[in-house]
């Protein structure tokens, strides 16, 4: 559910201000409107204000600040509204697989006829058709359609004040006929003037003095309001199998109306209303002795209050004769009338009611109005909230009668009970998205109150609302807490990489560690609680236990952290197997989670499990080669390597003999390799040169002379597997270029790559060129994650992390994969949430819905009807030399605008150029236009492509068609087709000079200039 309603910017404050019976009429002075009349009629300083109706997120829906500025704001906050209420369903409408079908009315466009076609430049400038598809109510469903992308009925209802909650019912048998799979259902009223009252006539529906009393002996009429409100609806059994969060259930609902037995077309029916509200009870199979609450019309009318409680008695008394049982309550004395939208205000403050258990009083009661004859029948008034005991399910009964006749009664029921569930510690991740850093920042502010704030919500029905039940922007940050207090600090907390926009990023990038990194009980936690990991875990384990002659599972996840499972991990045969067997299960977790690499990049061994994802080889292959490796090493002698802080060039002198490169990491760590004496020497030679040294975990001499002895038989084994072509690009720590078939299907690559330099920082530098990436390292450790960060050309956009952690991390294996995978969707990795969790109990709750970036789109009404057209001034210049366009205002969409250039000087072209972007300024309401800025980028569409080609035609005297539009959508290319077409070069010319003169005469000249043409 979603609404904006006089005093409330949500559903909650709106339900909020009702229980504690507050007046949201907002008083004005009545100077300068219109004086008492001849039957006794005055001002009234009164209304319901909607807030911010004005007001308007353009960009979010797609639309130019032009468009936005001529679209109705009944339109505007509809849309803003449909999405909202979308939201709090937990229903991305984007992603939904069914049909969402749209019933929603609307009063009459106030907008449209008094600030719009009061205004003839305006008609003359945008088109009459513009106008009216703009504002019209015939295009309040389909505009929300269009604006969502929603495939289901669209369907306006407009029935007057009952439109809202006929839209309800109908939606309701549309979902049951299959029509739709969800429906969105609401109404809206913004009448203008936004903030002003109305004039009072004796025998009016409208009040005197500013407030509604509805069935006070006091009643004198009703205040007009504005706002707005929309509600999903869904079939009760797929909601639940979905796991939605549901408000309340609609019982049954019925639609009719009063025919002509009654007074007037514009009077209301006591039989006309007791048969709705007695076919809603029959249609929900209820008893009217059940329903305890009725939110009903409720005008406050001393003709409309008698016959709606004459009506409800009636339809009551056929099936009981208690009195006194059911509160009585309307939403108008609060709010006022909101005339196409009472009907959804009062829907939705009923289910407020039925969710909080709490009857709501009913505001400027005092004493019932005697001709309702209160306490014979079946109601009561409550002047004060109170809770709402009952004995049986709580049910309430909506009430909205139209002018006209037709009349709607919904019956709801208290949302079915779900089972209670104990709180659990499981981390989640929780993505957020938005069109812009500013809007994601204010949307993690507010979730992070809502965390705080509300003790029933549960982590894990966060976690599932924000992964599939909310569109994603391309602005993005993910959180990953195992608390609700943890969640909220961590979103309050600024974070350490700024939002990341997905559009520019390539992909994510695996990258592979090499041995040393490797600890005994990596990745025990993953092992125990992810099934895929662990099934790779067990079939690379067992594919190496009679390679090796023990089960590595006993040392990644020792029951023990014993330094017998680390002697033995530190075996290079076994070291290899094990750092393998990680790194490819995590690898394919990571997939299955829906992070797919887009390259890879692996350091010495690393290589292995980025050819085998690639699929040079299969599993089994590698776990061969690999353990033939490792043998083959571990048969030599010992030997040592050293990591060094200091580049080729400063090493080189004190290696010494028998001291070999065996890596380059990054421009400033370089790893030498060699006998364990030979080590030991140049270690104390660098120490002497004040050079940062350490020993590596390593019991040989890597890429180095020593491995020269295993190489033909090594080579002998490569040769016997099927070397295939690989499927995904990986960069060849070997030669530090992407690696090619060719290379990497020739055993000869695999000797070289055991046997030479591992050029670690050349791949990297090849890879970073490649675009912005996500780099992530799979495997235990940070050892890489380092080095990419030393890497030269590495800019902000190279993002890095790993997917699990080092064993000094504070944070769970858990939370560290969840946090790579927040923050591979960050980048745009399309994720399998419901294979990431969280447990298959979560279900969607509603949550603080998108932060609209408002601003004002409003076209005030004319002092006096406009006549005749200034001739436009010309624009200031735009840019004429990409890739950094001048962006430059348009003097006749932006008045305050920096002065124009000098008209002297300029070519041709300049001021044809000009000419052509003042002109989209004008029809796009855009200040500032880049010579290649997209038409249709800034809001263009195809009506308004319609409308620029035939001005630019008529103002340049020039061919010009929509084709054109579409075709050279910037203002750069179309000016290149203005010239080329130009009929007759000398006459724009004469036109360009004439344009001139003009720009350059003040106001006043042109209005005595245009005078003395009047004359004449």
């Amino acid at each position: 559910m979603a609404g904006r309603f006089p005093g409330a910017a949500s559903i909650d404050e709106f339900w909020e201000n009702a229980r504690q019976g507050r007046e949201n009429i907002t008083q004005f002075a009545t100077d300068g409107q219109e004086g008492r009349s001849v039957t006794g009629g005055h001002p009234v300083g009164a209304k319901g204000v909607l807030d911010d109706a004005d007001r308007f997120d353009a960009g979010f829906f797609g639309l130019s600040p032009r468009d936005a500025s001529i679209t109705d704001p009944q339109q505007r906050v509809l849309l803003e509204c449909a999405h909202t209420a979308l939201e709090h369903a937990g229903c991305d409408y984007q992603r939904y697989p069914g049909a969402i079908g749209v019933y929603v009315g609307g009063s009459q466009p106030d907008y449209l006829r008094r600030n719009l076609l009061s205004n003839d430049e305006l008609v003359a400038e945008m088109g009459e058709l513009s106008l009216a598809l703009s504002n019209e109510r015939d295009h309040l469903a389909t505009r929300i359609s269009y604006a969502l992308d929603l495939h289901g009925p669209s369907l306006n209802v407009q029935t007057a004040c009952s439109s809202s909650l006929v839209a309800i019912v109908t939606a309701c048998h549309a979902l049951l006929a299959g029509q739709c799979d969800v429906a969105l259902a609401g109404g809206v009223s913004v009448t203008l003037p936004l903030r002003g009252g109305y004039h009072y006539e004796p025998g009016s529906i409208t009040s005197p003095d500013g407030h509604c009393r509805s069935f006070d002996a006091q009643a004198q009429g009703t205040v007009p309001g504005n706002g707005v409100g929309a509600v999903v609806l869904k079939r009760l059994a797929d909601a639940l199998a979905d796991g939605d969060h549901v408000h309340a259930v609609i019982k049954g609902g019925a639609v009719n109306n009063d025919g002509a037995l009654k007074v007037g077309y514009s009077a209301p029916s006591v039989d006309g209303q007791a048969r709705v509200v007695a076919m809603a009870q029959a249609a929900a199979g209820v008893a009217p002795d059940t329903i305890g609450y009725l939110e009903t019309h409720g005008t406050g009318t001393r003709m409309g209050d008698p016959i709606e409680v004459a009506a409800l008695s009636e339809a009551f008394r056929a099936g009981t004769d208690r009195t006194g049982f059911c509160a009585l309550g309307s939403a108008k004395p609060n709010i006022g009338h909101l005339d196409a939208a009472a009907g959804v205000a009062g829907f939705i403050k009923a289910v407020m009611a039925l969710k909080a258990a709490e009857l709501p009083p009913l505001l400027h009661f005092q004493q019932p109005n005697p001709m309702l004859d209160l306490d014979r029948t079946p109601f009561y008034v409550t002047t004060e909230h109170r809770p709402w005991e009952s004995q049986g399910p709580r049910r309430a009964g909506v009430s909205s009668f139209g002018m006209g006749g037709t009349n709607a009664h919904v019956i709801l029921e208290e949302a079915p009970g779900r089972q209670a569930r104990p709180g659990t510690q499981e981390a989640v991740v929780l993505p957020l998205s938005a069109r812009s850093a500013e809007a994601l920042a204010e949307g993690a502010r507010r979730l992070a109150d809502r965390l705080d704030t509300d003790e029933d919500l549960h982590l894990s029905d966060v976690a599932r609302t924000l992964q599939t039940g909310r569109r994603e922007f391309g602005v993005r940050r993910s959180v990953v807490a195992a608390s609700r207090a943890e969640a909220a600090r961590a979103l309050r907390e600024q974070p350490s990489d700024p939002a990341v926009a997905v559009d520019g990023i390539v992909g994510t990038v695996f990258a592979f560690a090499g041995q040393g990194s490797q600890y005994p009980g990596m990745a025990r936690h993953l092992y125990a609680g992810q099934r895929e990991f662990r099934d790779l875990v067990d079939e690379c384990a067992e594919a190496f236990h009679p390679e090796l002659g023990l089960d590595i599972r006993t040392l990644l996840h020792p029951a023990v952290r014993d330094e017998a499972a680390a002697e033995r991990l530190a075996r290079t045969d076994v070291a290899q197997a094990a750092l393998f067997t990680v790194q490819y299960a995590l690898a394919k977790q990571l997939i299955a989670f829906g992070v797919q690499p887009a390259a890879m990049i692996g350091h010495s061994l690393g290589e292995y499990t980025a050819a085998c994802l690639a699929g040079v080889f299969e599993v089994a292959e590698a776990v061969r080669l690999i353990s033939v490796r490792g043998r083959l090493i571990r048969q030599l002698p010992p030997g040592a390597m050293l990591a060094a802080r200091a580049g080729v060039v400063a090493l080189r002198p004190l290696m010494g003999e028998g001291v070999e490169i065996a890596a380059v990491n990054a421009p400033e760590a370089v790893v030498l390799s060699g006998s364990p004496t030979a080590i030991a020497a140049v270690r104390d030679r660098l120490a002497a040169e004040r050079i940062e040294a350490r020993l590596l975990h390593t019991s040989h001499a890597f890429h180095s002379a020593a491995l020269d002895p295993v190489l033909t038989e090594f080579a002998a084994e490569a040769g016997r597997i099927t070397l295939r072509a690989p499927t995904i690009p990986f960069v060849s720590s070997l030669t530090g270029t992407w690696a090619t078939a060719e290379e990497v299907t020739e055993p000869a690559y695999w000797v070289r790559q055991l046997r030479e330099p591992v050029r670690f920082a050349d791949a990297a530098a090849t890879l970073l060129a490649a675009g912005d990436l996500l780099l992530m390292e799979v495997g235990p450790g940070g050892t890489l994650a380092g080095h990419l960060r030393a890497v030269p050309g590495r800019r902000p956009e190279h993002r890095i992390t790993h997917a699990l952690g080092h064993r000094s991390d504070q944070r769970t294996d858990r939370e560290t994969l969840l946090a790579a995978v927040g923050q591979a969707w960050t980048a745009g990795a399309r994720i399998d949430w419901a294979a990431v969790g969280p447990d298959e109990h979560a279900r969607r709750t509603p949550l603080p819905g998108y932060a609209f970036e408002r601003q004002r789109h409003w076209i005030e009404r004319p002092a006096a009807p406009t006549t005749g057209r200034r001739p436009a001034p010309p624009a200031t210049a735009l840019a004429t030399a990409p890739p950094a366009p001048a962006a430059v205002p348009a003097a006749a969409a932006a008045p305050d605008a920096a002065e124009p250039r000098p008209r002297a000087g300029l070519t041709t072209r300049d001021r044809i150029t000009d000419w052509v972007g003042e002109i989209w300024s004008r029809m796009l309401g855009v200040d500032r236009i880049g010579l290649q800025d997209n038409f249709f980028d800034l809001g263009g569409h195809s009506l308004l492509a319609t409308r620029l080609a035939s001005r630019l035609s008529d103002e340049l005297q020039v061919p010009l068609f929509v084709a054109d539009v579409f075709d050279h959508p910037s203002v750069g290319a179309l000016t290149d087709v203005v010239i080329e077409r130009a009929l007759d070069p000398g006459f724009l010319e004469q036109m360009l000079e004439i344009r001139d003169e003009i720009a350059a005469l003040s106001d006043e000249e042109i209005a005595s200039l245009m005078t003395e043409d009047g004359s004449r």
